[in-house]
């Protein structure tokens, strides 16, 4: 299910953060085109690239968040069409390379080797779709002034596919640094910074809800047995593999009875 979030403010308080009111109208949307695809919601036309949400068709582009922006020296580059380079990709029946699906003009990308993140980025448009493009169409700015917001209210608004407030990286990551980096359920205090990766921000009810006493500071190990969904959800190759460099970092702090249910469930798959 997706949610509908105002805008945050640029100013996050430090105790409060405001609850998200759902809106009508135009909305800038920056979602996973991977899960969104999976679950049949992205629709491949001659004229874009579309997600439906909500009983609507809203016209879009792919895009790479992570990004080599050093070594390439530039920012990766959006695709409006089904060109060869996304024909490729879907055709392999496997997401090798992680998309976000966006109608916005401009969007934040991280580089992939320095984790240095660079907001607000003006991206350009494949060679490949624009050679297919009826539209002259260079970059997102372009793209966004095409689209038709004759429904778009005084605030725009952006979506997240799991529910999430489109601010939610920078309150995750003022919620961890309020807790000093510590895990609220184990104790486990993560130092480095690279680490920090390994602490989450859990939602205690609803996800829109982003008040500091709805908002749990875990790490991975925690949150993982927090219940039977998030059990599933961080069964996925990526997330063992996570845990485990975790635990083998940092077992001598982490509750002996998680380490021990983790464990039986990894014996359980070899």
């Amino acid at each position: 299910m997706l949610y509908t979030f105002e805008l945050l403010s640029n100013y996050l308080d430090k105790h409060r953060f405001p609850i998200i009111d759902g809106q009508t109208g135009f909305r800038v949307i920056r979602t996973s085109f991977n899960e969104a695809y999976q679950e049949g919601k992205i629709e491949f036309r001659e004229d874009g690239i579309y997600l439906i949400h909500e009983d609507r068709e809203w016209r879009g582009y792919m895009f790479m968040p992570t990004y080599r922006i050093e070594k390439y020296d530039s920012f990766p580059r959006i695709h409006l069409l089904r060109c060869d380079v996304i024909d490729k990709f879907l055709n392999k029946g496997i997401f090798s390379q992680y998309y976000d699906w966006s109608n916005s003009n401009t969007n934040d990308i991280i580089d992939r080797d320095t984790n240095e993140e660079y907001t607000s980025q003006t991206l350009n448009v494949c060679s490949r779709c624009k050679k297919q493009l009826f539209e002259d169409i260079d970059d997102s700015q372009d793209f966004f002034e095409l689209l038709d917001k004759s429904d778009q209210h005084e605030t725009q608004i952006e979506v997240d596919i799991f529910g999430y407030a489109r601010d939610w990286p920078r309150i995750s990551k003022a919620y961890r640094k309020d807790r000093k980096y510590t895990c609220e359920e184990c104790g486990v205090k993560v130092e480095q910074g690279f680490d920090q990766r390994f602490l989450h921000v859990h939602h205690i009810h609803e996800k829109e809800n982003n008040n500091y006493n709805n908002l749990k500071c875990l790490c991975i190990l925690c949150h993982k047995y927090q219940d039977s969904v998030h059990e599933e959800n961080f069964s996925t190759a990526h997330s063992i593999k996570t845990i485990s460099q975790f635990i083998e970092k940092y077992h001598v702090h982490l509750n002996q009875e998680l380490l021990v249910q983790f464990k039986n469930e990894i014996n359980q798959r070899i």
